[in-house]
C-alpha cells in the first residue's frame, strides 16, 4: 500500500523502479518458499490467492499512478516494464497462474496507449 500512497518516480530507463524490483523480489521470495511447503499443489491456491491479491494491486497500482506521472509516450512504457516483471514473476509459480489473464489484459490496454 506504501507503493500506492506515494509511488516511487519512473527512472529515466523506464523500467521498473528499484522499490517495485525490491517488492517483487519480497514476493518471489513467498512465493517459493510456499512453493516448498507441504500444502498440497492442488490446494495451493485457493491458500496463495489473497496473498497475491494483496502484493499485487498495489504494485500496479502504484506503477499505474508513477506512470501517470511523466509524459504520454514514457508512461505507458514504463507501465508495460512493471506489467511484465510482474507477469514474469507470476509466470514461474504454478499456483498463481490463475492471475495471468488479468495481468495479460493489462498488459494488452498499457500496450495500446504505447502505440
Amino acid at each position: 500500500s506504501k507503493l500506492v500512497k506515494h509511488p516511487p518516480p519512473c527512472p529515466p530507463s523506464l523500467a521498473p523502479h528499484a522499490e517495485v524490483s525490491a517488492a517483487l523480489g519480497e514476493l518471489g521470495e513467498i512465493m517459493a518458499s510456499f512453493d516448498a511447503s507441504l500444502i498440497p499443489a492442488r490446494m495451493r491456491q485457493a491458500y496463495f490467492k489473497p496473498v497475491v491479491d494483496e502484493a499485487i494491486e498495489p504494485l500496479i497500482g502504484g506503477c499505474a499512478l508513477a506512470a501517470n506521472s511523466v509524459s504520454a509516450a514514457e508512461g505507458p512504457v514504463y507501465l508495460v516494464n512493471c506489467l511484465l516483471a510482474i507477469q514474469g514473476l507470476v509466470e514461474k509459480f504454478e499456483f498463481c497462474h490463475w492471475r495471468l489473464p488479468q495481468l495479460q489484459a493489462q498488459l494488452s490496454a498499457a500496450l495500446d496507449q504505447a502505440v
